[in-house]
């Protein structure tokens, strides 16, 4: 299914959900595993750790959401750039979300990167389909 067709059958729509939450959740586990690790096994600062995580997740997503989820036509620099506008805007929200739940609550940076990844692919699907992907 090209990402162009948004009258898509109700199982096209599925199998690329499915899609979406496959290349989600590898992408969370490139995320999450490493911040894991830098926390609890280094001295490394928590917050540059989840910047650098974060990108390293949306890099590998971004591939795969072009080529195997969404199947694009559109432009590779014109996808590029709108999925790193939206991965901004991911950033901003993920940023102060993981700092608040670590510094305030208390709570381990993994556990809210994880909390986060949880939350943001439900804006993000919708955005990638109809806005970063279409052509």
């Amino acid at each position: 299914m090209r990402n162009k067709d948004l009258n898509a059958s109700p199982l096209d729509i599925i199998w690329q959900l499915l899609k979406y939450f496959a290349v989600g959740g590898s992408a969370v586990l490139i995320y999450v595993t490493p911040l894991a690790y830098i926390e609890t096994m280094t001295s490394w600062n928590v917050q540059l750790a989840n910047f650098l995580c974060y990108v390293a997740a949306t890099l590998y997503s971004f591939v795969l959401s072009y080529y195997f989820t969404f199947n694009s036509v559109a432009s590779k620099g014109s996808a590029l750039g709108k999925y790193i506008a939206l991965a901004l805007v991911g950033l901003s929200i993920n940023t102060p979300f993981v700092f608040v739940l670590t510094t305030v609550f208390g709570i381990s940076a993994s556990l809210a990167g994880l909390l986060f990844s949880a939350l943001w692919p439900l804006v993000s699907f919708y955005m990638q389909k109809t806005v970063v992907f279409s052509s």
